[in-house]
């Protein structure tokens, strides 16, 4: 009888995890990130979960500080909690 082993070496910070992903979801998910492999998705996908976040945060700020008057740090918040570019 023989036994098979495997060794996975994963980089730091890095986790490998067996999930199950629906495949016409993650097709779509695909298309719309234009993204062609399953991790580039599913990063891409963490990726715009956490701008939508920063954005919902950023408006509920907004909110509260409305004054009618443009508060430059607010501005900047926004532009560095919510630039794609910035999230990667």
């Amino acid at each position: 009888m023989h036994r098979g082993y495997a060794l996975v070496v994963c980089s730091p910070g890095v986790t490998r995890t067996m999930i199950d992903i629906d495949d016409d979801l993650l097709a779509r998910a695909a298309k719309e990130l234009g993204t062609t492999t399953k991790k580039d998705t599913v990063h891409a996908a963490l990726r715009a979960a956490l701008r939508a976040s920063a954005a919902r945060s950023l408006m509920n700020r907004m909110a509260e500080n409305a004054t009618g008057t443009q508060d430059e740090a607010l501005v900047n918040a926004m532009w560095r909690d919510g630039h794609p570019e910035n999230t990667a």
